[in-house]
């Protein structure tokens, strides 16, 4: 399975680096890496990613309390008619993986004219993440990304059907409402002061061990925090000093947009996942990562 996942890394950069060559054949190649993306997260073993056998349980009994409690009812239904046509979870994992691919494939012939170089991007940082690990998640953010272009063009109505229509895929989907009021304006001073302010505050909440996401009671969603929380390795920092490299590092990460916001987008998305704790922080990386 890794070796078939290099394959197609490398696969991506030569057609990246030879784009402008294949004229007429580049739709071709994309839909073959398409279909090879799909096959690769469809057909994984269970046990290959870290949620899959979790996966395998609510798709085995979608029925059991705790399902009931803890996972969106759309996911649940999912899981009992496809467990109806055909009792293996693998059947489920290759659903879910044609509908993350494809949405993000979509999505990404809409927002640059550019076939592979996003799709590099893309493998290298968020596929195996999504469509191979968190893959309700995943169609979350391949929802949102095909709403780009409608927040672009200050349209806010189809983002906002995308958001709710993520939601019931993933509750998590609702935290990206409040992206939807970002516009293509440069960044003002004031916001920049404000930015640079939650820094430090986020910075003393970190040498506190306080977590906003669990301290302030919100229903449903402390329990749910609490549970990735106990279920994750995620953040396990020694924290006999506050001046430790990981906090240093995180402040650095958080600030340097500040100044070279032009040049940094990518990296303003990414590295938040490594931040610990605050109110743009998370110590959680599905909460961040969609911050």
């Amino acid at each position: 399975m890794l070796g078939i996942l290099l394959i197609a890394f490398v696969l991506l950069l030569l057609l990246a680096f030879f784009e402008e060559y294949l004229g007429k054949y580049k739709w071709a190649a994309y839909i073959v890496i398409s279909i090879i993306m799909i096959l690769c997260a469809g057909l994984r073993p269970v046990g290959f990613d870290r949620d899959s056998e979790n996966y395998e349980q609510l798709f085995l009994h979608p029925d059991s309390g705790l399902s009931e409690i803890s996972v969106e009812p759309l996911f649940l239904a999912f899981c009992r008619i496809l467990y109806f046509f055909y009792p293996d979870v693998q059947l489920l994992l290759f659903f879910f993986a044609c509908i993350g691919v494809i949405i993000k494939f979509w999505a990404i012939r809409k927002i640059t004219p550019l076939f592979f170089l996003p799709l590099v991007i893309y493998f290298s940082n968020f596929f195996l993440l999504h469509e191979v690990t968190q893959i309700r998640a995943g169609i979350v953010s391949g929802l949102f990304l095909l709403s780009v272009p409608y927040l672009c063009d200050g349209k806010k109505i189809i983002p906002l059907c995308l958001v709710l229509l993520g939601a019931l895929f993933h509750y998590s989907s609702l935290a990206l409402l409040p992206l939807l009021f970002l516009n293509n304006n440069p960044i003002q001073p004031k916001f920049k002061m404000v930015w640079a302010c939650i820094v430090p505050i986020c910075f003393i909440l970190y040498a506190l061990d306080l977590d906003l996401l669990t301290t302030v009671p919100i229903p449903y969603v402390t329990d749910k925090v609490e549970s990735y929380k106990m279920m994750s390795e995620f953040g396990n920092v020694n924290k006999e000093s506050i001046l430790n490299p990981f906090p240093i590092k995180i402040v650095f990460i958080a600030t340097a947009p500040l100044i070279f916001y032009n040049y940094t987008i990518s990296l303003c998305f990414f590295y938040p996942c490594l931040c610990k704790s605050g109110i743009s922080f998370s110590p959680m990386p599905p909460f961040s990562v969609i911050k």
